[in-house]
């Protein structure tokens, strides 16, 4: 694993000329972005000279790159979006589709915990795909949705089914895209040096967002694709890390679905 800092800031002539100094590439504009390998010989020097203007705290992500082996031996891995494509309808409001598409009764609008799926999303329109074939809607980032096509070859053969997706305005069932039925939880172990918020008024626990490591390892299940029993995010955004077995990924990966990425839970084969 390769841990990739990246730092983003306004256009600072300051910053600009430290980056410039140090020979390290940056994206130009009104808005800076610089990505540098940890192991690299200048991070250290270029997050000490950055110190006095913040930027290491404020706009710092750390993005871990995989190996193909680490991919490839990883018993599980979480599945990630690369591609968040419209909204949960009717958009105006989040309880607008909230409450058409969940059972909100034990949902918190403060932490966003407690909401469960009753009835089918609601697209405002069939999706445009392109070269992709499996995406995300913006707020919601627990549930994937397929071209019908690809649910058949690469997620039915695992006993993975599938939910029809409808148009906002008519109701109309649409025959270009499903959402993966994911039914099973599983327990994630490791947890213990992760941050986590207990919310203020329903009392339940969000772990923040995970960056830059492996991600935790699940008990293990027949399951191929599953969520998380634990919750992530932050502020009134809570979702279940997805993920899916080593059989999965190789069968997705061979079938060509595109439009996630893949970040391996921590296992033996790994720690050793």
């Amino acid at each position: 694993m390769k841990i990739i800092h990246r730092l983003t800031f306004r256009y600072d002539s300051k910053i600009i000329a430290i980056v410039n100094e140090l020979g390290i590439p940056f994206k130009d504009g009104f808005i800076c972005v610089c990505k540098i390998a940890e192991n690299d010989a200048r991070w250290h020097e270029l997050s000490e000279l950055l110190k006095p203007f913040d930027i290491v705290k404020c706009g710092h992500t750390l993005i871990a790159e995989f190996s193909k082996k680490e991919l490839d031996t990883a018993d599980y891995l979480e599945i990630v979006s690369k591609w968040h494509h419209g909204y949960p309808e009717p958009s105006d409001t989040i309880m607008g589709f909230m409450e058409l598409t969940y059972n909100v009764q034990n949902y918190c609008q403060k932490c966003g915990i407690g909401a469960f799926q009753k009835a089918p999303f609601r697209f405002k329109k069939s999706p445009v795909w392109g070269q992709r074939n499996i995406l995300q809607l913006n707020w919601i980032f627990d549930e994937y949705f397929v071209k019908p096509e690809i649910w058949r070859e690469v997620f039915e053969p695992f006993g993975i089914g599938c939910r029809p997706v409808v148009l906002d305005k008519s109701g109309r069932e649409l025959d270009s895209v499903v959402q993966l039925e994911l039914t099973e939880l599983a327990e994630l172990n490791d947890l213990d040096d992760l941050p986590f918020d207990t919310c203020a008024s329903c009392g339940r626990i969000k772990y923040l967002p995970i960056t830059g490591r492996f991600m935790p390892p699940p008990n293990k299940t027949s399951a191929a694709m599953f969520r998380s029993n634990q919750y992530f995010g932050s502020g009134a955004s809570a979702n279940r890390m997805v993920i899916v077995s080593q059989e999965l990924f190789a069968k997705a990966q061979s079938a060509g679905l595109k439009g996630v990425s893949y970040e391996p839970c921590l296992s033996k084969q790994i720690s050793n």
